[in-house]
């Protein structure tokens, strides 16, 4: 069975749409290798190295210690 990340429904504040996503074992791995469980990770990291896909925007901006293998993403609501 191929474990594959989860990633949360978006939910939102008054200045951004939020997510968050759980890494899959394998992921898990490579994070460690790039020594980033601790770091904020860049948009290539994220996309080319861990293979997340989502929509345009998405930045990774938070580490919650107890897990790091829970990546917290937001993006600016639009404001028209």
């Amino acid at each position: 069975m191929s474990e594959r990340c989860r990633y949360s429904e978006p939910y939102q504040d008054d200045e951004y749409q939020y997510r968050h996503v759980i890494l899959s074992a394998a992921q898990r791995l490579e994070l460690r290798s790039m020594r980033a469980t601790h770091r904020i990770l860049s948009e290539d990291e994220w996309r080319n190295k861990l293979l997340l896909q989502q929509s345009p925007g998405w930045q990774h901006y938070a580490i919650h210690p107890p897990e790091p293998y829970v990546l917290l993403f937001r993006r600016p609501l639009n404001r028209n």
